[in-house]
């Protein structure tokens, strides 16, 4: 609700006279309250509170202020040489604090580019502490151009060693604006293309070792749940470059994740399963998709790029499951087609089971959140995974397991009873009758 000018500033009358912790906790709910634009911010409440110059109070408007005046006069204090340790802290926090703000990417502009300048976050990506550096890159207010150079080894990034490298990757790889679609009626969000195609490019220039399949797998972990924009290139010599990994005793030496196959193979049966198809455009001027491959490919890896993205069939979900195993679930897992079909997905839930059942229970609850027709429910008795879905601990799954028993025990006692209690009767009933 957006407050009258009056209560604007009645609001800053009393807070300029507030505790400090007052203040702190009221400008953290003042700034998830502001519009994305800033066109309900108070501007006069974030410049009177500025003048309090209270180091908790700076946090606060640091982390929640709308207007950029009072957002530069904070960062360019906390960019200052700190005279003892004390300090030093202090300002660190403040730095972490402006990093954090999620009230500065207005309209047009580029976080924190448009503050700082871009020699500053060149500066500030190739030299700063990882705590500040993990505040900026998972903010997800960031400028999505920040996160296409860190993706795509462009711009200053390329000048950056690849361990350094990596540590940017694996700090934005949280970021939700990777999995944030804000296209609507009104158009596509083109920027949310751009980040994908640069995780597709990444995928195709990362060095292939084990260190970097890790940051990868932790990204695209996220993609599995949340989807991703198709490709316009087709990925194939991405799947063959990570797929010679897996000959090494490396590769094959570590289980993965969330099945029994080689970590190595996993991942690029995650990787098959997102990007295994790709959108091409015809001499007509059309666009088609292309799939990498069917069920009946040689090749493994195909066969997923297939069962994450084709119109597959019973017959096909069937077969690929007792040729694939693991791999046919983990890909299956990604088509969106299998979960529109109440038949599909229940043959699916029944072929899968430990962290697969996970998986699966996350990407449902994921896609409830896009579908408002979608019911994340399963269809066949997957409970355990469902309440982990639901955040409950394993102790409240084993009780309620337990209760369930003790219910149908006693139910079948109940029966029992009766049963026994009517035979008594007829007994009774035919002795009387003979007497």
């Amino acid at each position: 609700m957006v407050n009258t000018a009056a209560e604007n500033r009645l609001r800053t009358a009393r807070l300029m006279v507030s505790t400090p912790e007052t203040v702190y906790s009221e400008l953290g709910k003042y700034g998830a309250a502001v519009d994305p634009l800033g066109l309900f911010a108070d501007v006069e409440l974030e410049k009177a509170l500025l003048q309090r110059k209270d180091s908790l109070v700076d946090l606060g408007l640091a982390e929640n202020c709308s207007d950029k005046a009072v957002w530069m006069t904070l960062y360019q204090k906390a960019t200052t040489a700190a005279p003892n340790p004390h300090a030093d802290l202090h300002l660190s926090a403040l730095r972490i604090a402006c990093y954090s703000n999620r009230n500065q990417s207005g309209l047009f502009s580029e976080f924190p580019a448009s503050l700082i300048g871009k020699d500053a976050l060149d500066r500030f990506l190739a030299s700063s502490p990882e705590v500040e550096l993990e505040a900026l890159l998972t903010n997800p207010k960031l400028s999505e151009n920040v996160l296409v150079e860190i993706f795509t080894g462009s711009g200053a990034v390329a000048q950056l060693s690849n361990d350094r490298r990596a540590r940017l990757v694996l700090f934005s790889s949280t970021n939700a604006r990777i999995t944030t679609d804000e296209g609507s009626e009104h158009g596509p969000d083109m920027r949310y293309w751009d980040i994908h195609r640069a995780i597709v490019q990444m995928l195709a220039t990362a060095p292939v070792d084990n260190t970097w399949r890790s940051i990868l797998r932790r990204l695209i972990d996220r993609l599995v749940e949340e989807g991703v924009y198709r490709p316009d290139v087709s990925v194939a010599p991405i799947l063959e470059r990570w797929k010679q990994a897996e000959s090494g005793e490396e590769g094959n030496a570590r289980e993965g994740y969330v099945t029994s196959l080689p970590s190595w193979k996993e991942f690029v049966v995650i990787v098959a399963a997102l990007f295994g198809s790709y959108s091409h455009k015809g001499e007509d001027g059309r666009f088609s998709t292309i799939i990498l491959g069917d069920a009946d490919s040689p090749d493994y890896e195909r066969r997923c790029c297939f069962y994450g993205n084709g119109q597959v069939t019973k017959a096909q979900m069937l077969a690929g499951h007792g040729r694939d195993g693991e791999a046919y679930c983990l890909a299956a897992i990604c088509n969106d087609r299998i979960f529109e079909k109440k038949d599909l997905r229940a043959l699916l839930e029944s072929q899968l089971s430990g962290d697969l059942a996970s998986v699966y229970c996350r990407r449902c609850a994921s896609l409830a959140k896009k579908w408002k027709w979608f019911d994340p429910a399963p269809l066949s008795g997957m409970h355990a995974e469902e309440d982990e879905v639901r955040g409950e601990s394993a102790e409240l799954v084993l009780l309620r397991s337990l209760q369930d028993s003790v219910n149908r025990l006693q139910a079948t006692a109940n029966s029992a009873t009766k049963v026994l209690g009517w035979g008594l009767v007829a007994a009774v009933a035919v002795i009387l009758a003979f007497r």
